[in-house]
């Protein structure tokens, strides 16, 4: 599995209330979700032509990702974090059970 992937896997995991694999520590968790959500973003940041509304969809999950980020270090790991890497899950894969193009804030 490719990088991008596991860090899908590792989010939706986390979104559904489940620990990372290998983290036991609350510090460990919120290290393992910041490095997934490097990975994201290190897909999402390129520019392309070739997906159909790619550049919304971009600019959709850089700010979800931030968001989910900010949370992380003013909040750390609790339901406001799982509840928003479930909208960022949604996001990058609307396909996924409950997914959709919406966001998880207001």
């Amino acid at each position: 599995a490719s990088r991008f992937s596991r860090a899908v896997s590792l989010l939706d995991r986390f979104a559904k209330g489940g620990a990372p694999p290998d983290a036991g520590r609350t510090e460990d968790r919120r290290t393992a979700v910041r490095d997934a959500l490097g990975a994201v973003e290190a897909v999402y940041a390129t520019e392309t032509r070739a997906v159909r509304e790619w550049p919304e969809r971009r600019r959709r999950v850089l700010a979800q990702l931030a968001r989910l980020r900010e949370i992380l270090g003013a909040a750390g790991i609790g339901e406001e974090a799982r509840r928003e890497a479930r909208a960022l899950v949604r996001l990058i894969d609307p396909a996924a059970p409950g997914g959709g193009e919406e966001g998880g804030s207001p």
